[in-house]
């Protein structure tokens, strides 16, 4: 219910944010969140700040302010990224990153890179690799 009509009301829709994690984390069970990720422009490498360049894509961040996104991760314990792409022969495979610019997990023994999950439950995925590195240790 907060009307945002304009710029200056950024921070009300932070504070709503903030507001609706905190009542989502009072209940006794996990919470599944889904955000957009967009490119991240950005000055290449190795320019000087007052030098003009154009800008380029230097990364991914979430599709929320800058001082939200750096914020909102430290609500979760688990935050995974999910990706596809396209091969060359035009199949579609599936993605997911335990541990990145945008991912983290408390768990060890979940692998670093991507992780192939096309065509698979992906919670069968995930508790098989927790137990395949249990058992191991």
């Amino acid at each position: 219910g907060i009307r945002v009509s304009g710029p200056a009301d950024h921070n009300i829709k932070d504070q709503a944010i903030y507001r609706m994690f905190d009542f989502l984390r009072s209940f006794p069970c996990n919470i599944i969140v889904t955000a957009h990720i967009v490119p991240k422009w950005g000055k290449p490498p190795g320019t000087g700040e007052k030098e003009y360049v154009d800008s380029i894509i230097i990364g991914e961040e979430l599709s929320v302010t800058n001082k939200l996104a750096n914020n909102v991760l430290i609500y979760f314990n688990e935050v995974y990224q999910f990706s596809r792409e396209e091969t060359s022969s035009g199949q579609i495979k599936h993605f997911v990153k335990f541990r990145g610019n945008l991912a983290k997990t408390s768990y060890p023994q979940l692998p670093f890179g991507r992780v192939d999950i096309t065509g698979k439950n992906f919670y069968q995925v995930w508790r098989e690799l927790l137990a395949k590195e249990t058992k191991g240790v």
